[in-house]
This record gives C-alpha cells, structure tokens and sequence, in this order.
C-alpha cells in the first residue's frame, strides 16, 4: 500500500511538472501580445507590465494572482479579429464557377 503511495506521489509529480510548463508557455504568449499593445496601456498597468517583463526575464514562473492580472490584462487589449465579416470578399459567386 505504500508502494502505492510512493507512485502516485510520483505521478502527481509528473503532473504539476506539465501543468508548470503549460502555465510557462501561457505566460509568454500573453506577454508577446501584450508587447503589441504596450503604447495603450495605463501608467498603472504599464508598471505592472514591466514588472511582468522583469521577472519573466529572470525565468520567474508567476504565482496565481500575477497569472490572472496578466490575463485580465490581455483580455482587456487583446480582441480576437472576426474574420466571418471578410467571408463575402473570398466567396465564389454562382454566376463564376458557370464560366469555368
């Protein structure tokens, strides 16, 4: 039974280790679109997103609290573009495809 244990210790392990990196790799991204809109941001925000910068520069993992103003702040700035209103420029019409 203690054996038992011991593996899932080790898978719990393994576990938190994926889930770090995949928190990294969230990290950066939202720091790399957040470059893009630097220049908007309050001074506040700006001192927060310099402070990001600084500690994601000393490979600092950040903690709970930092990762959920990072994503506030990207989902402030950052709107996915609705690409469904560009839909009508790439359509065929019907009367194109009878020419060929």
């Amino acid at each position: 039974m203690h054996y038992n244990g011991y593996l899932s210790e080790e898978i719990k392990s393994i576990l938190n280790g994926i889930l770090q990196m995949s928190s990294y790799r969230e990290q950066k991204k939202y720091l790399d679109v957040l470059k893009k809109y630097e220049r908007n941001f309050t001074r506040q925000e700006s001192d927060e997103y310099k402070l990001f910068i600084k500690r994601d520069k000393d490979d600092d993992e950040f903690d709970t609290v930092s990762m959920r103003r990072l994503k506030e702040l990207h989902d402030k700035y950052h709107k996915p573009v609705d690409t469904s209103k560009y839909d009508k420029f790439f359509k065929k019409s019907s009367g194109e495809e009878s020419d060929k």
